[in-house]
């Protein structure tokens, strides 16, 4: 079996420090005397890679721009379906051209802060990278793709006008597939699962987008649903699974399982977020949309009205885009599952708001205040009254509303019973 021996540039044949491949001459004799190919696999462009392999001797093949394209020697021993000719080479071009690289590009651009190589001037190349000028000149010169850059500061402003688009998943699916989502949302191509015969599951990537897409603009939305932050809740619904890939695991009967993954996406999230630079308002918005997504799903396991008031106590202001997130979230494509899902997503909205009528449910709170709490105890400020009004909640949560006589009375049992010999 013959040998074929592959290899980087930076930090592998070349030091990584100065570029020199004197450490590496010894081997590069053996590997010439024994008559292996030597194929340079690299990010560089052709440009950059021929001098070097003139200097050491070097005659195989070389990969240049992280695979974009394969040059061979021109030769008659053998054929590859394809390929072209240029410059003395026979040709495979596993990419696209510059020229189309270009062109998608400046697409991008229209919707992304990025600046590439190509839209850049000799001198900040070499500001940007440390290259000479002739090696800003060689790095330009490039045929199958294009390094970049994004300006930070703008994009989260980019990522609000992708997301808030009417149907925004070509544009995600242009990010992810370019390559452009790793810089500045690696979280986004991370979900795209792989998926095998064994371990069925719902490609996550796919799903999140059609989430996405599920959450109309306000102007679709029916007539009597109430407003919601239509720009965050597509935001929770962008990052609503992110958390999945680190969760995933398998559990024999059960099949791939992500236990965790709205606490764990939650956390990325409000990683992610702060790291694009969102305000602490939406950053705190959308963290907790995402850590909530999950709830409604024990719906079907029957509510008591005291769940469904601790539903919307810890919804908070977020209560009107949780349910929005919470219908967008169903991608089934059972229509009578479908069907069902909704019907159990107005039953709750119709409770919230029986409730709402009935117990002021926007605003739970204790039934007594801490002013009154001290009144009734006679104690001073302290732990106890916290503690008071814990407890107060929690019946508020449980039993609803009592009113102030029988909370009163209640309050004087617990007291009785923990603080009082």
């Amino acid at each position: 079996m013959g040998i074929i021996i592959f290899t980087d540039l930076d930090g592998s044949l070349l030091n990584h420090d100065d570029y020199s491949y004197v450490e590496a001459l010894p081997a590069l004799t053996r590997i010439k005397a024994a008559g292996i190919p030597l194929i340079i696999t690299t990010s560089k462009t052709r440009r950059e890679v021929t001098p070097l392999r003139q200097e050491i001797g070097i005659t195989a093949p070389f990969i240049v721009e992280n695979g974009g394209g394969v040059f061979f020697p021109r030769s008659d021993d053998f054929d590859i379906s394809g390929s072209y000719e240029k410059d003395g080479y026979v040709v495979m071009e596993l990419g696209m051209s510059y020229e189309k690289i270009r062109a998608a590009f400046r697409n991008i651009n229209e919707r992304f802060p990025a600046r590439g190589l190509g839209d850049m001037s000799l001198m900040e190349i070499t500001d940007r990278t440390g290259l000479s000028l002739a090696g800003a000149v060689a790095a330009k010169d490039r045929e199958f793709t294009e390094p970049f850059v994004l300006d930070t500061d703008q994009e989260s402003d980019e990522l609000d006008k992708l997301v808030t688009l009417a149907h925004p998943s070509a544009g995600l699916w242009f990010a992810i597939d370019t390559g452009l989502a790793e810089h500045f949302l690696p979280e986004l191509p991370a979900m795209r699962l792989e998926q095998d015969p064994v371990h069925r599951h719902k490609d996550v990537l796919t799903h999140t987008l059609a989430v996405l897409e599920n959450i109309r603009p306000p102007a679709e939305q029916p007539a009597d649903r109430p407003p919601f932050d239509f720009r965050r809740t597509r935001l929770a619904a962008l990052f609503h699974d992110v958390g999945k890939p680190r969760t995933r695991g398998y559990q024999k009967g059960r099949g791939v399982t992500f236990h965790h993954h709205d606490a764990v996406g939650a956390r990325m999230t409000r990683k992610r977020l702060e790291a694009l630079r969102y305000s602490n308002d939406d950053v705190t918005a959308i963290t907790e949309l995402v850590a909530l997504h999950l709830r409604f799903h024990t719906y079907s396991m029957g509510w008591t009205d005291s769940a469904v008031r601790r539903y919307v106590r810890d919804a908070g202001p977020y209560l009107r885009e949780l349910n929005v997130l919470t219908r967008g979230d169903c991608t089934t494509r059972n229509e009578a599952k479908a069907r069902q899902l909704a019907a159990r997503m107005d039953d709750l909205e119709a409770r919230i708001d029986e409730l709402a009528t009935r117990e002021e449910l926007a605003a739970i709170r204790p039934e007594l205040n801490g002013g009154q709490v001290m009144e009734q105890l006679g104690v001073g400020p302290g732990p106890v009254v916290g503690a008071a009004l814990a407890y107060l909640l929690e019946i508020r949560l449980e039993e609803g509303l009592l009113g102030e006589q029988a909370v009163r009375e209640r309050l004087d049992d617990w007291w009785r019973t923990n603080h009082r010999g």
